[in-house]
């Protein structure tokens, strides 16, 4: 049968007779086929097209340092699979030292582990090295087999005979452990003539996680562990708390006794100890050449200093640290930062950043007479602070964040993070009259949703945001005289009440806009978001799901 014996049937509804539709069905087949094998073929071709187009990708151009740059955001322990990927990726790799400058290992190296981290740091080339070691947690030193850094031969020959390391961290749990380290070292010692890694740190970090401490407890002793800490510039040391803690003879008062010379040299201190602050104290008067500190009090209810707590007299001036440009108090009760802030004398200080206790339950600590603290200080010192940051307070009352703003004319960059206060306090404040100098303005999780008072803040910087109830309402920006500000960042973080429709706000004819070269940032995070006390400026910013920023 023929194709013309249907044709009639393409100009009518008539049904086709059986023969005619099992040619038809017969042609369906024949024509589905060649179908099959046309698609079959085109994807073949589009197979060897797609090939052709990898040869031209503009990934191919990428020049290996631009690689390097990208895999510096990778984590550290995938590096070694993006060198399997192809042979330029592990060029650009191996090409780029920063990406092996740091280095993590466990307490137990074995020979193999032993070469690769010598390999690792090599490829480093003369950047500082960074070398992080956790050992085993406290269950394991008072197992049966006993503490892991008694036996670790290899740990200690890499920071005897390894190469030059700039940064230690080592996290053990007691003091026992860090000796039984040392005794391998001081052995190996003998036997290698040459300079010793050890030796040439320039920073060292120190965490004991356990409870037991059995170090002497004199100050007269000189055989502390703070003896035998290599001679570095940069010291961070986490002491475990007081609370729970065993000392030789359960003692009740526990106090820090750091060799003079070894704080003598110190240029930056990071210090996590809840201990007798006088001896806290006592320890910092002889840190004359401190250019940052960082004290962090875990949160100790009893812990408070006044002038009385100094074995010896304090001068009048106050604890003067001469050198000192940046001060960080963590996890304090307002009474242990007032009290810090109203012993010691700073002339040199430029930064200010204090973070209060949180409760257990949530609650923020209640700060009163801070702007005290504040002012008494800088009449004291006699000097000028431009960054001040504050976390997790609760004011009592606003008019003291008012007069702290109002004193302290030169600061360059404000952060309230996380801290409940009126935001009335703006409608008496304008950036370009009482700040002149404020460069960078951050408030992370606003303390209050009010349309008015969002309005004030707004003002504050010569913007006026007209926000709705549920905050996408009606969006307007509106443009007026302004006097030159020399603000270039402000950062707003909204706790919203309800979820923020940052979709119609980009759609709206009215959008964000940058006034005067400034850099806006307005994001939003859950209103069940909790904040930890330890989160910092970056990551709380970071944690915020939407954003809309101003370009």
């Amino acid at each position: 049968m023929s194709a013309n014996v249907i044709n009639h049937l393409f100009t009518n509804n008539t049904p086709p007779l059986p023969p005619e539709a099992k040619y038809i069905q017969n042609e369906i087949d024949s024509l589905a086929q060649a179908i099959g094998k046309l698609q079959l073929q085109l994807k073949k071709l589009q197979s060897r097209m797609q090939n052709y187009r990898a040869l031209l990708s503009p990934s191919r151009r990428i020049p290996p340092e631009i690689l390097g740059e990208i895999f510096a955001f990778a984590p550290r322990n995938i590096l070694q699979t993006i060198g399997l990927v192809c042979k330029p990726w592990r060029a650009a790799a191996l090409a780029t030292p920063s990406l092996w400058s740091e280095l993590e290992l466990p307490s137990e190296i074995t020979p193999w582990l032993y070469q690769r981290a010598i390999s690792w740091l090599d490829r480093a080339g003369s950047l500082p090295k960074t070398v992080v070691i956790r050992a085993s947690p406290a269950r394991d030193c008072r197992g049966p087999k006993g503490c892991p850094l008694s036996k670790q031969k290899l740990l200690a020959k890499l920071l005897t005979e390894g190469p030059k390391i700039d940064r230690l961290c080592l996290s053990c749990d007691s003091p026992k452990c860090f000796r039984n380290l040392l005794l391998i070292m001081n052995q190996m010692k003998a036997r290698w003539p040459k300079s010793r890694p050890w030796d040439a740190l320039q920073s060292f970090k120190l965490e004991f996680t356990g409870y037991e401490w059995k170090e002497p407890l004199v100050p007269d002793s000189n055989d502390t562990i703070y003896h035998h800490f290599p001679p570095v510039t940069s010291l961070d040391l986490t002491l475990p708390s007081v609370e729970g803690l065993f000392t030789i003879d359960d003692e009740e008062v526990v106090k820090l006794f750091i060799p003079e010379q070894f704080l003598a040299n110190l240029q930056t201190l990071t210090l996590t100890c809840d201990w007798d602050p006088a001896s806290i104290l006592t320890s910092l008067q002889f840190c004359t050449s401190l250019q940052n500190l960082s004290l962090s009090f875990g949160g100790n209810l009893d812990l408070y200093f006044d002038r009385e707590t100094l074995d010896g007299p304090l001068p009048e001036d106050g604890l003067l640290l001469p050198q000192l440009r940046v001060l960080r108090l963590r996890y304090a009760t307002p009474s242990a930062i007032s009290g810090f802030l109203e012993v010691v004398n700073t002339p040199s200080l430029e930064e200010l950043d204090v973070s209060f206790e949180m409760m257990d339950d949530g609650i923020k600590s209640t700060v009163t007479d801070f702007d005290d603290d504040i002012l008494d200080l800088v009449e004291r010192s006699e000097c000028e602070i431009r960054r001040l940051k504050i976390h997790m307070g609760a004011f009592r009352n606003s008019k003291e964040l008012e007069t702290i703003l109002q004193a302290l004319p030169s600061l360059t960059h404000l952060v309230l993070n996380n801290t409940i206060f009126d935001l009335g306090i703006f409608r008496n404040l304008r950036c370009n009259e009482i700040l002149p100098h404020l460069e960078v303005f951050e408030l992370f999780d606003c303390p209050t949703s009010d349309r008015r008072k969002l309005d004030i803040l707004c003002n504050f910087f010569e913007v006026y945001v007209n926000w709705g109830f549920d905050f996408a309402e009606d969006i307007k920006i509106v443009e007026d005289e302004r006097p030159t500000i020399a603000l270039k960042k402000l950062y707003v973080t909204l706790r919203e009440p309800a979820p923020i429709d940052f979709e119609r706000l980009e759609r709206s004819g009215a959008k964000f806009r940058s006034l005067d070269g400034v850099e806006v940032r307005f994001c939003s995070i859950p209103h069940d978001t909790e904040p930890t006390p330890d989160m910092t400026d970056s990551t709380w910013r970071n944690c915020s799901i939407q954003c809309t920023s101003l370009p």
